[in-house]
């Protein structure tokens, strides 16, 4: 019979035994709490602005033959429409409307004279004035879209009493004369023309306001 001691010393050189088979994987546990939202980036730089954008108009006059501005009738001398010659006012015996050239060969010209009014009785003056030296205009037939004139601005408009000269240059050496008794005046300003004159108007205030501070410190 084993003593204690030889029983010890039995377990102490026994062979480990091989592992056992891997044990079934327990099931999945539930899905954690949301981590906290990170920091809001820095805002990216600011794109470049766009081009300005384009209006166009377009208006229709009875043509005149009178290249002599000097003899263009003033606003209160216009007549009812005629069929004939140079003097069709068709809209007003007010204000007379025409667009006039200030030579016999319409192409030869170096100034436009565009009246106020246009052939239904609109006042355009404040869309005449809009345009700047370099732009540009076209002139067509109301009836004939071959006959057209494209001419380039090369002075600011300038006001009279009831017509707004403009000095240019032709722009398109295929244009051609118009012999037809209306014309359509068709022109382009950029968006930055109605800029322009809210700069214009601000000016006007903040020196008045200026002026106004002034006389009640003084």
């Amino acid at each position: 019979m084993l003593t204690s001691s030889q029983r010890i010393a039995s377990r102490t050189h026994a062979t480990q035994g091989p592992p056992g088979i891997q044990g079934i994987a327990g099931e999945k546990g539930p899905r954690g709490a949301n981590g906290a939202t990170g920091a809001t980036g820095a805002t990216g730089a600011t794109g470049a602005a766009g081009h300005s954008g384009q209006t166009i108009c377009h208006y229709t006059f009875p043509i005149s033959t009178e290249i002599n501005h000097a003899n263009l009738p003033s606003p209160f001398v216009g007549t009812i429409a005629v069929s004939t010659g140079w003097n069709t006012y068709r809209n007003s015996n007010t204000y007379p409307s025409y667009i006039a050239w200030n030579h016999e060969n319409q192409l030869e010209s170096n100034k436009l004279c565009v009246s106020w009014i246009e052939q239904t009785g609109t006042n355009i003056h404040k869309f005449l004035s809009m345009l700047r030296e370099g732009d540009c205009v076209t002139i067509q037939s109301k009836t004939n879209h071959l006959l057209v004139q494209e001419w380039i601005l090369n002075s600011p408009p300038v006001p009279h009493d009831n017509y707004m000269e403009f000095g240019v240059n032709l722009a398109n050496s295929d244009s051609l004369a118009i012999t037809d008794p209306s014309a359509i005046f068709i022109f382009a300003y950029n968006g930055h023309a109605l800029t322009r004159a809210l700069e214009t108007r601000i000016a006007s205030l903040e020196g008045a306001v200026a002026s106004l501070i002034a006389r009640l410190t003084n």
